[in-house]
């Protein structure tokens, strides 16, 4: 039986890696308090309409990069295309 294959573009962590991972991600949470600054997490989803008014509906990001749909409440809402969007 074959293993299912991840999408392209996104990568499968084996427990090993998802280990180093985290104790990087954990050195680096340490270093970055030493600063006084506090970590922040990003929503995954968020309105459609944000992006396509602070971005421009006719750029890549909208047209090519983002993921849409409506969900339960038909409202238009996406998977955040980038963290700086």
């Amino acid at each position: 039986m074959n293993a299912p294959q991840p999408p392209r573009g996104i990568p499968t962590w084996t427990p090993l890696q998802s280990a180093s991972v985290s104790h990087v991600r954990a050195c680096a949470a340490r270093r970055i308090a030493s600063f006084g600054y506090d970590e922040i997490h990003l929503p995954i989803l968020e309105s459609g309409d944000l992006f396509e008014r602070t971005i421009g509906a006719a750029t890549d990001i909208v047209e090519k990069e983002m993921y849409a749909f409506t969900d339960r409440n038909d409202a238009r809402v996406c998977l955040r295309p980038e963290g700086t969007a």
